[in-house]
């Protein structure tokens, strides 16, 4: 018996269902894949970025303890101490504003991440979408 042009656009359809199906299956294991990928490789640089704040802040305070003890030993460049210990204050405002840099990139990142959380559960909604037509049409 020869298939009505129906039932193989109803064929067709299914068939084109299940591609999209497998396709968004896909998207979203790569999606998912991405994902962690994205939050192992912030947290392994936020890690990386506090320690070597920690170890700028460190060397900073360091630096000006050594800046302090020259400066009550060596009167005769009292000057040149003075105009050191200002820049090297200038650097920590800066190494401060580095952080806040840093900080809102890490919240960028964050969100970035809640936005590809929110993108898998679209392609969840989207695949319930397409099993709901197909379900339909099967049982039509």
């Amino acid at each position: 018996m020869t298939k009505t042009y129906v039932e193989r656009t109803l064929e067709t359809l299914v068939e084109f269902a299940d591609i999209q199906r497998s396709s968004l299956n896909r998207l979203t294991e790569n999606i998912e894949t991405m994902n962690s990928n994205l939050s192992a490789n912030i947290e392994t640089a936020n890690q990386k970025l506090s320690t070597n704040i920690e170890r700028t802040n460190q060397n900073i305070n360091l630096l000006s303890e050594r800046l302090d003890t020259l400066t009550s030993r060596v009167d005769t460049i009292a000057v040149q101490i003075s105009s050191f210990t200002g820049g090297m204050n200038e650097l920590k405002g800066l190494s401060r504003q580095i952080v806040q840099a840093i900080e809102g990139d890490r919240q960028v990142a964050l969100q970035q991440t809640e936005n590809v959380s929110q993108l898998i559960e679209l392609a969840k909604q989207q695949q319930a979408m397409v099993e709901r037509i197909m379900s339909k049409s099967s049982t039509a």
